[in-house]
């Protein structure tokens, strides 16, 4: 499964799945990597990071200069993780049609 990478200054929670089929280099300490050890969806995380419920809860607290999203707060922000099959069928599918969501 891909690993997921989130911007973390300015707009924030931007995803980004990582192919895992191509090299990937990146340089940058305003970027929070989500290593994907637990073969979630990707698809599933990517979706959900910009529902308006998530995109909220990563907006809360923000400060008045610049955003950002440090390693400490997106510990913090629980996902609901039902199973991989759910993920990929129902949740999923249910997700793209019901939610207004950026297309990345």
């Amino acid at each position: 499964m891909n690993d997921i990478l989130l911007t973390g200054v300015g707009t924030l929670g931007v995803p980004y799945i990582v192919p895992k089929d191509k090299k990937f280099y990146f340089k940058d300490g305003n970027i929070i990597w989500l290593k994907n050890f637990a073969q979630i969806n990707a698809s599933y995380i990517s979706y959900y990071v910009q529902s308006p419920y998530m995109i909220k809860k990563i907006n809360n607290g923000r400060g008045t200069t610049v955003a950002t999203l440090t390693i400490v707060r997106s510990n913090n922000l629980l996902v609901p993780l039902p199973p991989l099959s759910e993920q990929s069928r129902n949740i999923y599918t249910t997700i793209r049609k019901t939610s207004d969501f950026a297309e990345v």
